[in-house]
């Protein structure tokens, strides 16, 4: 699947929508990172707002988890293990 930008469709929403179909297949392993902002920005031709609240979308659906300095991961049993004490 392609990024479209004449799509009806939010192009951070199309980039959710492929990140998140990419976890659920397994291709992203939960502990994985997921490719950073800028590797992103360049293999779909979007900007880094786009990255950015894709992002926003996956960590809503609990898919992802953002660790500062760190990057952006596949959410773990134990990061919602950690939610749920907090």
């Amino acid at each position: 699947m392609t990024i479209d930008p004449h799509a009806d469709r939010a192009m951070y929403r199309q980039l959710s929508d492929l990140l998140g179909a990419g976890i659920r297949s397994g291709k992203y392993q939960p502990g994985m990172p997921i490719p950073s902002e800028a590797m992103l920005m360049e293999r779909h031709g979007v900007a880094r707002n786009t990255v950015r609240l894709a992002m926003e979308v996956l960590r809503d659906q609990g898919l992802v988890v953002t660790r500062h300095g760190r990057g952006t991961f596949v959410r773990t049993d134990e990061d919602e293990s950690a939610q749920n004490i907090a």
